[in-house]
C-alpha cells in the first residue's frame, strides 16, 4: 500500500516584467508570460511610448541575448 508523500503538485509561474522611465518619459510596467514575449515588447516602440529606447535596448541584450526574437 502506497502513501503519499505530502508533496503538492504546483505550477511554477515566472513573470518577465519591466518598466523604464528617462527623463520625464515613461515606458509603463509592462509584464508578460514569457521571457520571448518580454523580448518583443522591449522592441516595440509604441507599446514603451516611444520612451527609454537606450534603457530597452541595453536591457534586451543583457535578458534576450540568445533567444529567439520575431520581428
Amino acid at each position: 500500500m502506497a502513501a503519499g508523500c505530502g508533496l503538492e503538485n504546483s505550477v511554477k509561474t515566472e513573470d518577465f516584467k519591466y518598466s523604464f522611465s528617462e527623463n520625464i518619459c515613461q515606458t509603463g510596467e509592462h509584464s508578460f508570460a514569457t521571457k520571448n514575449a518580454m523580448c518583443v515588447g522591449l522592441q516595440n516602440n509604441s507599446l514603451n511610448n516611444g520612451c527609454a529606447g537606450s534603457l530597452r535596448q541595453n536591457y534586451f541584450y543583457s535578458q534576450c541575448s540568445g533567444s529567439f526574437v520575431a520581428n
